[in-house]
């Protein structure tokens, strides 16, 4: 199976490393890296400042005057998708990663295109065999390899954080599709490693230096777990609770933004047309 260190590989204490930006000690999450990375490999970044392309796009009454479809609203309008894409940080691929697979011979190769002279232990590629994901798996795997990205970034978190890495949070890319792992990164930093199927149609694939990979989320531990309160309730009691917030007023009158929602770390006005969270 795949286990930990395909996730995050150890770093023998941190005098060697430098951090992303200056004193963090405040900060949930420190990304270092070795100072020779600075400038050449692409850094993580605040998930509210890279919204993807496909969301910046859109107008939040974009399809008002759209007769094919009827809609009169865009996903903009949708407050709990920008909250989640403003989430955590971005771990974008360190490099341009070219890879090329011979099915018929079962010959993998990796090719990692940097600035950087010798960057072999800044950023390398490995594979994996898919067989460790075994016969129940429920994604097809013809085509695919199973393989890990080794990035120069290494996180620690504050007493108490672990580290999630996910995929990119609503920044799909049909050319991969990662695994997410936890890693305790207050009390034992990790290089930070995606493990991913990649589609290798005719036999070759480019992942371009920036493209986000993974979405980089710090958690409390003390937060996670615990047991779910599971309730029957009457209809007059579901009644009261949900018509505060009920659908039908959410986006024509911001009833999700008035009644329940909670302002969080999003710019105010990324792109022209909708503006993030509710002003009075």
């Amino acid at each position: 199976m795949i286990d930990l260190n395909q996730f995050s590989t150890a770093v023998e204490g941190l005098s060697q490393y430098v951090s992303l930006r200056g004193d963090e000690s405040s900060d949930k999450i420190t990304f270092h890296a070795p100072e020779r990375a600075y400038g050449v490999v692409a850094e993580p970044k605040p998930a509210n400042e890279c919204y993807p392309d496909w969301f910046k796009a859109l107008s939040r009454n974009g399809l008002a005057d759209n007769a094919e479809t009827g809609l009169d609203k865009t996903a903009a309008a949708c407050q709990p998708l920008s909250d989640a894409l403003s989430t955590g940080w971005v771990l974008p691929c360190p490099v341009d990663i070219k890879i090329e697979y011979n099915a018929d011979a079962n010959e993998l190769d990796f090719y990692v295109y940097s600035d950087i002279r010798d960057n072999e232990d800044l950023v390398s590629v490995e594979s994996n065999s898919v067989l460790q994901l075994g016969d129940k798996f429920p994604e097809s795997l013809d085509g695919k390899v199973l393989i890990q990205i080794n990035t120069p970034w290494v996180a620690e978190t504050r007493d108490g954080f672990s580290t999630l890495i996910t995929p990119a949070i609503n920044r799909p890319d049909s050319r991969f599709t990662p695994f997410s792992g936890m890693i305790d990164t207050d009390n034992y930093p990790r290089m930070l490693n995606v493990v991913t199927l990649v589609d290798v149609p005719d036999g070759k694939t480019v992942i371009e230096k920036g493209t986000p990979f993974a979405s980089i989320v710090p958690m409390r531990r003390a937060d996670m777990g615990g047991v779910a309160k599971i309730e029957s309730n009457s209809q007059r009691e579901m009644d009261r609770l949900q018509t505060p917030h009920d659908s039908s007023n959410t986006y024509e009158e911001r009833g999700y933004q008035k009644s329940g929602w909670v302002p969080k770390n999003t710019p105010s006005n990324e792109y022209e047309g909708f503006k993030y969270g509710y002003d009075e």
